[in-house]
């Protein structure tokens, strides 16, 4: 019994070690190809077709004595975007250290579930209560490489 706790925590650990990492390197490479203040290039890539899963970043620039304000009013906008269809998730993770970076990232089943919720005006006013944005940017999740999740890589089942 115990060894079955031991596995799924790890199991857990690994996903959410996962989901930090791509965070990471998300930020890694925005920074890396120059994505300066003010890249708004997320607003263009809302009217394209995309059919598979999205993940919706968006960076603010806070200072610590702002992050307790930003936590509140994203996390009253990640209740009203659950309401809606396709809603996977949503994460707001702060920068490393004494880093002001604060990225607010959601998951969309696709790129239709995540502009219905987004015409919808309650949302809209939510969103307007955020700080900033310096940067945002949509992606299609796992469309390059994808690597197994642990639970179908271990063999000990």
């Amino acid at each position: 019994m115990t060894d079955l706790k031991t596995k799924t925590m790890t199991r857990k650990l690994k996903n959410r070690l996962t989901k930090c990492a791509f965070t990471f390197l998300v930020t890694l490479s925005l920074t890396i190809i120059g994505c300066a203040p003010q890249h708004h290039y997320a607003f263009k890539q809302f009217n394209t077709e995309s059919k598979s899963e999205i993940i919706s970043i968006q960076g603010y620039v806070v200072d610590a004595s702002s992050v307790k304000d930003l936590e509140k009013d994203w996390n009253l906008l990640v209740i009203e975007m659950s309401k809606k269809p396709g809603f996977v998730s949503g994460y707001l993770s702060e920068g490393v250290g004494d880093s002001k970076l604060v990225l607010a990232h959601s998951t969309w089943e696709n790129l239709e579930s995540l502009r219905n919720a987004f015409s919808d005006k309650k949302i809209l006013d939510l969103e307007a209560k955020l700080p900033k944005i310096q940067f945002e940017h949509l992606f299609n999740v796992g469309t390059l490489a994808n690597y197994p999740e642990p639970s179908k890589t271990d063999k000990t089942k």
